[in-house]
């Protein structure tokens, strides 16, 4: 307490009571300590609402203290028994003290805060303290020109400080970065100021972009009816493949590409003609298909599941884009942004009904889907494990890597899904191994009863017992999705 005392003493221009206790290294990181938590404590409070903690604000904070020792270093160093050292460490802190404290007044008076007089007047505390204190040291020291020299200590610290890029350890919501330190304030006054014509012309493109937004949002249940009256009626007596495609990313060409592409591969190969579905999140095709949002997504499936006779039909759901542990990422400028969770698109797939499921998920992360879609009438196939990520999403592609080992590789020389899966595994494992990254380890989940009814469509049905003990019958489906008679052992062709 006598150290805290002798530093508000020396702050307001006092002789210090105790001008010779000594500083030990426990009092001057007791100054220390107290120090940083006088910068914290004010950081946070002038932040405001909404601050959030910046890490970079800790450099900062400890330049600033390195800085100011280097000072108060430079100024007493002339005197051995370093009195003068502890002498100016605790006018430092009193002068700190005492100008956030008229900070904090200035803070919290509303009409003072919104003052520039009132808040120069409480850094002017921190200013002046020195220059009264540090002249009472000196002349307690017998220097020749004490005035002089408190003039330079205080000018040499506050130089030094303001020299600094300062960067707040808390930023509240109406931070600006221009009145961070005085690097970025110079930077904010040399910048161009953009004339009449450019700010005219930004405010004509943010009005345009609003329009775009507004047609595009008001586009949408036409869109989506549109696509949905497109669709060809089943053809009753046999199953039918119904296929809904989703390209996520909207910033990237890639993901738009492939679902055109994959949609065109599964329409020829799968004989899913006239029955497929795209939602797409990219400018280009904003007034052509519907956006990929959450919303959308659910009237589409449960438009598709109407059509659909439930227990015969099937439903391949194939989707590309960016992906994170989170889920599948849907992002279209402000209008969507969002991560469709493993457990959403389960709820929406059992809420509008749809029984025999296959989703296909390119994307990063993808195997999040695996443990919660998988089911007995579902397959599931992803192009990475739940912790690893795929590759070949650079926006002059025309496919990701799996997606192009998938659908342009894979089924075109079988219209098996399994097959086509495992030839796109291996394919992508080379690929990975000549270009020497991580292996992104697809997987595949296929449910048994549905390998059963449709084994030339996903594989065939897997070995197992037969208690009855009668012979099993072969079942060659003469298409894709023809069903096999329970009991029946399906065989590839």
């Amino acid at each position: 307490m006598q150290s805290f005392s002798d530093a508000l003493r020396l702050a307001i221009g006092r002789a210090p009571k105790y001008p010779d206790a000594p500083l030990t290294p426990r009092r001057a990181l007791a100054f220390v300590a107290s120090l940083v938590l006088l910068e914290v404590g004010m950081d946070r409070l002038m932040a405001g609402r909404g601050a959030e903690f910046s890490l970079y604000g800790v450099n900062s904070l400890f330049a600033w203290l390195a800085v100011s020792l280097a000072v108060i270093a430079l100024f007493s160093r002339h005197h051995e028994n370093g009195a003068d050292a502890r002498r100016l460490v605790l006018l430092w802190f009193g002068a700190t003290l005492l100008g956030y404290a008229g900070l904090a007044a200035a803070i919290g008076y509303e009409s003072l805060s919104s003052s520039k007089t009132g808040m120069a007047a409480a850094f002017g505390l921190a200013v002046l303290a020195p220059i009264f204190g540090s002249r009472r040291i000196f002349t307690l020291a017998g220097s020749r020109w004490p005035t002089v020299k408190a003039v330079g200590f205080a000018l040499s610290l506050a130089v030094a400080q303001l020299s600094l890029p300062h960067w707040p350890l808390f930023q509240g919501e109406n931070f600006n970065r221009a009145n961070a330190n005085l690097w970025e304030a110079t930077a904010a006054a040399l910048r161009p100021k953009p004339s009449e014509a450019e700010t005219a012309g930004q405010a004509k493109d943010r009005h345009d972009a609003l329009q775009r937004i507004s047609a595009i949002e008001a586009a949408q249940p036409w869109l989506l009816d549109g696509e949905l009256e497109n669709l060809r009626p089943r053809t009753p007596g046999k199953p039918n493949l119904f296929v809904v495609g989703v390209a996520g990313w909207s910033s990237q060409r890639v993901f738009l590409k492939e679902t055109e592409a994959s949609l065109d591969i599964l329409r020829k190969r799968l004989g899913a003609e006239g029955r497929t579905v795209a939602l797409v999140n990219n400018r280009a095709t904003a007034m052509q298909h519907p956006i990929a949002n959450l919303h959308n997504l659910t009237h589409v499936l449960r438009g598709v599941a109407a059509k659909m006779n439930l227990e015969e039909d099937v439903l391949l759901l194939t989707m590309t884009s960016h992906g994170s542990e989170e889920g599948f990422a849907l992002r279209f400028g402000p209008l969507v942004e969002r991560a469709l969770a493993p457990e959403a698109l389960r709820e929406i797939l059992d809420g509008v009904g749809i029984k025999n499921r296959i989703v296909i998920v390119s994307a990063c992360h993808s195997g999040v889907f695996v443990p919660a879609l998988s089911g007995p009438r579902t397959m599931v196939i992803t192009a990475a494990r739940s912790d690893r990520t795929s590759f070949g999403c650079a926006d002059d592609r025309d496919w990701t890597a799996f997606g192009e080992a998938f659908f342009a590789h894979g089924l075109n020389e079988t219209r098996n899904l399994a097959q086509a899966f495992d030839k796109a595994k291996a394919r992508v494992a080379e690929l990975e191994t000549s270009l020497k990254i991580d292996a992104s380890e697809p997987q595949i989940s296929v449910g048994e009863e549905l390998r059963r009814r449709f084994p030339a469509l996903v594989g065939p049905a897997m070995e197992g017992a037969n208690p009855t003990g009668k012979a099993k019958r072969a079942c060659l489906p003469a298409s894709l999705l023809d069903v096999c008679a329970p009991g029946a052992v399906a065989q590839r062709g």
